[in-house]
């Protein structure tokens, strides 16, 4: 016998909201971030492939967010990570953000000293 419920049922309250970012590096990103506070946590989706994305949840409020981890999680070099790590810190959900050598909490990469 089929089963007579076939209603999705959602399990958690929250905001979703894509965003297009353009960070100033000729790059545009497509952005998903929803947070789910009852869970005190947020995921950012990169729907970097026309189809999806990397994604990955963050607690919010946490003190810190390595680049390196970002990284992993996301599948990118340093460019793209400290873009998107600039989008990310404009909402406040994570206390210190860890920008590659080289490049502003704006994502942009910092001018080369002149010798």
């Amino acid at each position: 016998m089929a089963n007579q419920n076939m209603t999705p049922k959602p399990i958690h309250k929250g905001t979703a909201h894509v965003f297009g970012w353009e960070p100033g590096n000729g790059t545009f990103y497509h952005l998903q971030l929803s947070v789910f506070p009852e869970w005190d946590r947020f995921s950012l989706v990169w729907l970097n492939g026309g189809n999806g994305g990397q994604a990955a949840t963050f607690a919010m409020g946490a003190s810190f967010l390595a680049l390196h981890y970002f990284q992993e999680k996301f599948s990118c070099g340093v460019g793209d990570a400290a873009a998107i790590l600039a989008f990310l810190a404009n909402f406040g959900l994570v206390g210190e953000i860890e920008f590659p050598p080289g490049f502003g909490k704006d994502g942009l990469r910092l001018p080369a000293e002149s010798a």
